[in-house]
């Protein structure tokens, strides 16, 4: 047992620390990868590996320090990004590797963090990412297909990824050379779509992987969703490794029966869904769970996009019948349906996916015998400009994930997760030692996964799998108690170390207000609070009105339609079609005595239409390549038939991505005239790209002296297709910075010249959402939302690093009639946390490295659950808002006491606590006593945080 115990220990120091090698610039000591049929191999030893996916961009590199430690602290070993090709190289052969697309410096500072790195190049990434991180310049070479055996697409492709390889060589980024970087990614989930190419599709994914591997990049590829991945490709490098194929990978809610196409390969999991919407038909059985086909598309993808299909046609003030779906709420009032969403789009419900159900696929993951993790996201962040990819998706990417969109703890599923990952890298030693597990049923629903090494480590993962019961089992001659879908974990074969249904971190309230310091209380199921009154950002604004139709030089005419993207290059969202037609008196009598109206018809229309006649707005239609009808007025003489057709993210999805583009199909057309329909289609028509604002350049920071700007006089909102401008101060303090735009309707915004993204306020369904969440079962996307009834999105980040203290330039561009003089500024923080554990909870994880426990002085038995309270940086616990020891009752912000109680509950809090930034409490009689005997004593806790009047900020431990 000695000599087990001290194996283990020289594993968990392995494991918690990393030694700094910074000569040369190096972070750790050269070391090699390669990987056997069980794991990664990392300088000669097998690891078992959790990754938090952080996407660079969707980050200010002012925040990357900060994500990174919180995921290290939150028990990562790797941060996995993709990499973004239209960031990096937005024009052809131009490459930027500057602010958020500073890959290098996000590389150094996950190594100089002591973390590897997980690469994944693509260069497709879909991502919910514009085109799917595709430049758009990439469709206009002649003669190019993506994703296929193209020849213009392949040496694109390759002169891109070999860029991306030479700069981590060149900075000495990769294992080998004393970096990070563990493994890289080519292509991305193109099984899904693989059969789409036919004989070509399997050409072109062998290719890329022969192309990757010879690039020489010294460390493991990794294909995800591609079963077919090759399996005897053998790295061109000259240095000393073992051949490396290309290992195919899983995706998905659920891996934990995922077997890779070769027994050579280790079990991969590169993207485990922690807060994305999937189509609930298109699944993929792997194992004994049903596992989502892919978050970012379906694997029927044109099913998917029939339903998804909407056509709202509507006149302002008009009310929309209850056939129409998807109009905006600030004209025609709150959406009747919804469609099947792939990922949070405007109008939609937000997912929501229980930590318990999170932690249990994970555990049951590493149980069967998988090795690496990634959580997708762990951080999410914000889809700043115009990269939210689609269409129609959404500008923040919180997706649910342990960091939020501003870098918060997302509480309890961080804390769950970070005990989570404690567990497991106790059971390591025992994980890496043993070829497979040793498999045990334990009842017709429970079964035990036993890991052996040598020298008598052991370490078992008891899972109860059993959707609604609790379950009694017997293992190794001990009983244990299983709570429904759940797994324990014993890193001794003996004692539970963690059991994924019981949490026992807390829960953190967020409030979004001008104050942070506010004491009003509300109930908040989503863990996030509106608090009302504020005062606004600024009660003097101007205007801009933009035109029209033709406001510039560079229009053109030309017989028919043109594609949106082959006019625009995506250069802005907004393309003008205008042409004119003569409408005599005839036309005008002979509606009149029909009374019918003539209409204008487009066959199909993605993303959004505004119609306008004579200048005026008759209606708006948005949808995915949709039927538009729109009836219409004309006057006697010349008539101005304007269309501004709008994309709202590029498709990011799907096969022949590079065919399916924007704008206009098929046929426009009048109809209801006496002669019969005009066919508009083949009409001379006037094309202008963008707004006269984005040619001026009206949100730039240097460029607002404009005389064309007038003061703002409250009668003259709302306003359709305005800019609006004012000057606004910093909230004090360091909590993260939101604008919140409920009063607006559709447009985009920029902070001091940083574009911080589109937005829109349509209303999600009112049904649709459950009251109470039960995360007991295989989790889909039906499964536990939140915010029906409300806005998608109402609260925009603007990173601290974009503001100044005072004299903030705030530019709007308007489409639908919002009122900008609503708008105001907040401060995001955690104001509650809240904590609720039972006396019978597992002792923390850091007891088990106790020199007591190995030494035999203490056993587990006698080791007690400790509650640990923590406020954000610079935040202290200002006061213990409810305590009770005994049998109290409720939730977060909702206790009360039961019929037993210690009344020395509250004393006991808060002297342990307040003044401080953290405190913990160990959970048992000997602190509180005993004031129920022969009854299960729980304590909870709700405590307050507000910003710390000093430098201290300590921790207390009772």
């Amino acid at each position: 047992m000695q000599n087990g115990t001290r194996i283990w220990l020289q594993w968990l120091a392995m494991a918690l620390t990393v030694t700094f090698s910074m000569v040369t610039g190096q972070y750790f000591k050269p070391f090699n990868v390669s990987y056997d049929h069980r794991a990664l191999i990392i300088d000669g030893q097998r690891r078992m590996l959790v990754s938090a996916g952080i996407h660079y961009p969707r980050a200010t590199p002012e925040m990357w320090p900060d994500l990174i430690a919180k995921s290290k602290e939150g028990g990562a070993d790797v941060i996995e990004t993709y990499v973004f090709w239209s960031g990096h190289e937005p024009v052809k052969g131009q490459y930027s590797f500057e602010g958020r697309y500073d890959l290098v410096k996000f590389v150094k500072l996950v190594g100089s963090s002591g973390l590897y790195l997980h690469l994944r190049i693509g260069p497709y990434v879909c991502a919910e990412w514009n085109f799917g991180g595709f430049p758009v310049w990439l469709r206009d070479i002649p003669g190019i297909v993506f994703r296929t055996d193209n020849e213009p697409f392949k040496e694109e492709m390759q002169r891109f990824v070999k860029k991306i390889v030479d700069v981590m060589r060149e900075e000495s980024l990769f294992s080998w050379q004393g970096g990070p970087i563990i493994m890289l990614q080519i292509e991305n989930e193109y099984g899904n779509i693989e059969d789409s190419y036919g004989q070509k599709g399997k050409d072109y994914m062998n290719w890329a992987a022969n192309m990757a591997v010879g690039l020489g990049a010294g460390v493991p590829w990794v294909m995800c969703r591609q079963t077919d991945a090759p399996e005897n490709i053998v790295s061109s490098y000259s240095i000393d490794l073992h051949s490396l194929d290309a290992i195919d990978a899983c995706n998905g809610y659920y891996c934990d029966g995922y077997t890779p196409n070769s027994k050579k390969k280790p079990v991969i999991w590169t993207e485990n869904w922690d807060g994305c919407q999937v189509e609930t038909s298109a699944v993929e059985k792997y194992g004994r769970f049903m596992v989502q086909e892919e978050c970012s598309g379906a694997e029927d993808k044109q099913s998917v996009r029939e339903k998804q299909r909407k056509s709202v046609i509507f006149a302002p003030g008009k009310e929309a019948d209850e056939t129409e779906v998807g109009v905006w709420n600030k004209m025609v009032g709150t959406p009747q349906k919804s469609a099947v969403l792939l990922y949070t789009s405007w109008g939609g419900r937000l997912p929501h996916r229980p930590v318990e159900d999170l932690a249990f696929a994970v555990a049951r993951f590493y149980q069967r015998g998988g090795s690496f993790q990634n959580y997708y996201m762990f951080f999410g962040g914000t889809n700043f400009g115009r990269t939210s990819g689609g269409p129609n998706y959404i500008t923040s990417y919180d997706y649910d994930a342990p960091i939020d969109e501003y870098g918060l703890l997302h509480q309890p599923k961080w804390g769950h997760l970070k005990d989570l990952h404690a567990a497991l890298k106790l059971c390591e030693p025992a994980l890496v030692a043993a070829d497979s597990a040793q498999y045990i049923k334990l009842g017709p629903r429970q079964e035990a996964h036993v890991y052996r090494g040598n020298n008598s480590t052991c370490s078992a993962f008891l899972a109860n799998i059993d959707e609604h019961k609790e379950s009694s089992v017997q293992f190794l001659g001990q009983a244990y108690t299983l709570p429904p879908w759940s797994v324990s974990i014993l890193p001794d074969c003996r004692n539970t170390a963690f059991n994924t249904a019981k949490v026992g971190a807390q829960t953190s309230i967020k409030v979004v207000d001008f104050e942070s310091t506010s004491s009003a209380k509300i109930s908040a199921p989503e863990h996030l609070m509106i608090q009302k009154g504020v005062p606004l950002v600024s009660e003097s604004w101007m205007s801009f009105k933009e035109p029209i139709g033709v406001w510039g030089d560079d229009n053109f005419t030309v017989q028919g339609i043109l594609e949106h993207l082959n006019v625009t290059k995506d250069q802005s969202d907004y393309l003008w079609y205008i042409t004119r037609i003569y409408v005599s008196d005839e036309e005008i009598a002979f509606w009149k005595e029909n009374a019918i109206s003539p209409s204008l018809t487009i066959d199909s229309m993605r993303d959004l239409v505004h119609i306008f006649i004579n200048g005026q707005l008759i209606g708006s239609a948005w949808g995915d390549w949709i039927k538009v009808a729109q009836q219409v007025q004309f006057k006697q003489g010349y008539n101005d038939v304007m269309l501004l057709s709008e994309t709202v993210g590029l498709q990011n999805y799907g096969a022949f991505l590079e065919k399916d583009g924007a704008g206009f199909k098929g046929q426009i057309t009048l109809t209801g005239f006496k002669n019969g329909d005009v066919n508009l289609t083949y009409s001379p028509w006037t094309y202008q790209v963008g707004l006269k604002g984005e040619f001026l350049k009206l949100y730039a920071v240097d460029n607002n002296g404009s005389s064309d700007w007038t003061n703002l006089a409250q009668n003259e909102v709302p306003s359709t297709f305005s800019w609006y401008k004012t000057y606004f101060d910093s909230p004090g303090g360091k909590d993260p910075v939101v604008l919140d735009m409920s009063s607006m309707g559709k447009g985009q915004a920029w902070v001091n010249g940083h574009h911080i993204g589109r937005y829109w306020t349509l209303v999600a369904p009112k049904d649709g959402c459950q009251e109470t969440c039960d995360y007991r079962g295989s989790y889909d996307s039906e499964k536990c939302n939140t915010n029906c009834g409300k806005p998608t999105q109402i609260w925009y980040h603007v990173p601290r690093s974009w503001l100044q203290p005072s004299d903030n330039l705030l530019v709007l561009f308007e489409e639908t009639g919002g009122n900008p003089l609503e708008i105001s500024v907040k401060t995001v923080t955690v104001e509650t946390v809240c904590a609720h554990m039972s006396e019978y909870h597992n002792p923390p994880l850091q007891m088990w490295s106790h020199p007591n426990y190995f030494n035999g002085e203490l056993s587990a038995s006698e080791m007690k659950p400790v509650m640990q309270l923590q406020c954000e940086d610079g935040y202290t616990i200002a006061s213990i808002e409810f305590a009770s020891y005994g049998t109290p009752q409720g939730s977060c912000q909702a206790f009360s006491m039961g019929k037993c109680h210690a009344p020395n509950s509250a004393s006991i809090l808060s002297k342990a606590c307040e003044g401080r930034n953290s405190c913990k409490i160990e959970v048992s009689n000997s602190v509180f006593g005993d004031p129920c005997p022969r009854t299960v004593k729980t304590l909870a806790v709700e405590a307050r945080c507000k910003p710390s009047s000093s430098l201290y900020a300590g921790v207390s431990d009772i």
